[in-house]
Parts: C-alpha cells; structure tokens; sequence
C-alpha cells in the first residue's frame, strides 16, 4: 500500500529513471500523491544518512477525513485533492 513520508531526521536519495538525484531532507515529504489518488511509487528511495520517517496510513488517512468533515465546508479534504490532481493532470 503506497504511503505518505514525511522525514523527521536525516538525508534520502530519490531517483526515478533516469532523472537526476534528488536530495530530501528534514521537514520535506515524499508521495503526497498517494493520498488524493490511486498511486504507485516509482523510483528509488534510499537513505543517505540514518534516518527517521513518519508514515501515513493512506485508506485511514481517507476514511478519517471522510468521517471529519462535512462535505459542504471549505475545509473538506476532498475540495484540496480535486485542486493537487488538477495540479497533477497539468505535468
């Protein structure tokens, strides 16, 4: 199951293809996507330095979202996702 990475300490490496090396450091996130779509990681993600990462559950990020908000608020999690897969749909 694809997840949400947030970096709590330390350095990572990502690679996908044959795209250049980019860095991710302390207070960056990785795989946002994974929360407002159907997602697959791709690429490579390796540590370059010891490390701490928080994961996000996905389907209970979801499900949590779903149950917190009414679907009429500003606030509502799904008003953001339609904005980052419009974002997304634009690459």
């Amino acid at each position: 199951q694809p997840q949400m990475l947030f970096v709590r300490r330390g350095r990572l490496s990502y690679q996908q293809d044959n795209m250049a090396v980019r860095e991710v450091g302390v207070r960056e996130w990785l795989c946002e996507a994974a929360l407002w779509t159907n997602w697959r990681h791709r690429g490579t993600l390796a540590a370059s330095s010891e490390c701490s990462l928080v994961a996000i559950d996905t389907a209970l990020f979801q499900r949590i979202s779903a149950m917190s908000f009414n679907h009429d608020e500003e606030t509502h999690p799904a008003k953001y996702a339609m904005w980052f897969v419009e974002q997304l749909c634009e690459f």
